[in-house]
């Protein structure tokens, strides 16, 4: 029969890892709200999010890391022939760095296509799109929510 000492440490390793669950998840899920089609000449409606997606260069140049913040390079574009939608995302990258996160640490994301930043904050006779800046501000929103699901998991259980 485990002592009282043991029984406090393995609940507080077992909060320990639901709070990293959380934020892992949330963190996934930021990425995700960030990553989402906006309104674009290829999707006039959209898909709910704020990214134009024309080619799909600027989604697919998001990388993160756990070292650095990634820079933008003034010479991404995407290839003059590159056609609608023609430039995929693929997250699995993203969820590796995520997945080896610690709380605590620091996670540096960014967009490295040449055109992120005025995507991002507009210039002169457009107007910015904002799907960073937006998605961080639903960061509480998305722990919030996160919480609320492991909560419902462990209910069950």
């Amino acid at each position: 029969m485990a002592g009282f000492s043991d029984q406090v440490a393995k609940i507080s390793a077992d909060l320990m890892g639901y709070a990293e669950d959380v934020f892992k998840e949330s963190v996934q899920d930021l990425v995700a709200a960030a990553q989402q089609e906006g309104p674009s000449k290829n999707n006039p409606a959209g898909n709910g999010g704020r990214m134009r997606v024309d080619t799909g260069f600027l989604r697919a140049s998001f990388l993160m890391s756990t070292t650095a913040m990634p820079a933008i390079d003034p010479e991404a574009k995407p290839p003059e022939d590159a056609g609608p939608n023609s430039i995929p995302y693929n997250g699995e990258e993203i969820s590796a760095v995520i997945a080896n996160a610690e709380i605590g640490g620091i996670l540096y994301g960014g967009w490295t296509a040449s055109y992120a930043a005025i995507r991002e904050f507009g210039r002169e006779g457009e107007p910015p799109d904002a799907f960073m800046r937006t998605a961080a501000q639903r960061w509480p929103e998305i722990v919030a929510r996160n919480e609320e699901k492991l909560r419902g998991l462990l209910a069950q259980s």
